[in-house]
């Protein structure tokens, strides 16, 4: 009996074998969701690893490693020539402060002064380094396109005037590998004290809190600079207290590619 029952199942199947679920193709109307929703998946995923990226650059800090140069003691006012000389070297190049200072575009009119001492007429440190850089004698400072001019005797075409830029635009080029040299003042807070003198006929506006260092690096709430006249390689400095007083200075900002 259980033989008979085991070939008439057997015989079942053959005559009529079980049929699989067949898929059929999607549609094109189909075929066309589906490559939607892919696309858009994928572009969301996109976004959010880019989203990702952002904050965690965001988050960040970054710090070149530059030897620390010294404007003391031979150059009392040289805190340009010194930021400068530092940027040079970590760019491979052979040059010392004493060298440059040497180089840096003068200006030649002479201090005169009022009786009770304050500045009645001197030089434009848009043209050249007012007074004496050694401090022997009173001096001021030198601003960014002389500087500029000096520097393109070192780096020939290399030279980026970011005077005038976003102070983002400064720090992306410091997260690019390349330091900047910022105009600030030397307690990195904007000017308690300004001074007016005439020169030409023009009317000059400074600060004899003036201050050039070499920026280095950053994170969400520090600036790092090397500063040259406390010799401090990477002092770390609140952000945005360092902004307004490069503000104050004028926006002067000088680095290389």
């Amino acid at each position: 009996m259980i033989f008979f029952t085991v070939c008439f199942l057997l015989t079942a199947c053959i005559q009529n074998p079980v049929q699989l679920n067949q898929i059929e193709p999607p549609s094109s109307s189909d075929q066309l969701e589906i490559k939607a929703d892919f696309i858009h998946d994928n572009w969301k995923n996109q976004e959010e690893n880019l989203n990702n990226k952002i904050k965690i650059k965001g988050h960040e800090k970054i710090l070149l490693d530059i030897p620390i140069i010294s404007q003391k003691p031979e150059l009392k006012n040289g805190c340009e020539v010194t930021s400068l000389a530092m940027l040079l070297q970590f760019a491979n190049i052979d040059a010392n402060k004493l060298e440059l200072a040497a180089k840096v575009k003068k200006e030649s009119e002479p201090i005169v002064q009022k009786k009770e001492g304050d500045v009645a007429k001197w030089g434009n440190p848009n043209e050249g380094f007012v007074g004496d850089i050694t401090g022997k004698r009173k001096g001021y400072a030198v601003y960014a396109k002389p500087m500029e001019s000096l520097m393109e005797q070192y780096l020939p075409g290399r030279v980026i005037n970011l005077s005038g830029k976003d102070f983002n635009q400064i720090l992306n080029q410091v997260s690019e590998g390349k330091p900047v040299i910022i105009w600030t003042t030397s307690h990195f807070k904007e000017p308690r004290v300004w001074d007016f003198w005439v020169h030409r006929n023009q009317k000059i506006k400074a600060t004899m809190e003036e201050h050039a260092v070499l920026l280095v690096g950053y994170d969400q709430k520090y600036v790092y600079v090397n500063d040259p006249l406390t010799g401090i390689k990477a002092r770390r400095v609140n952000k945005q207290s360092f902004e307004r007083a490069w503000i104050s200075l004028g926006k002067q900002a000088l680095s290389y590619k």
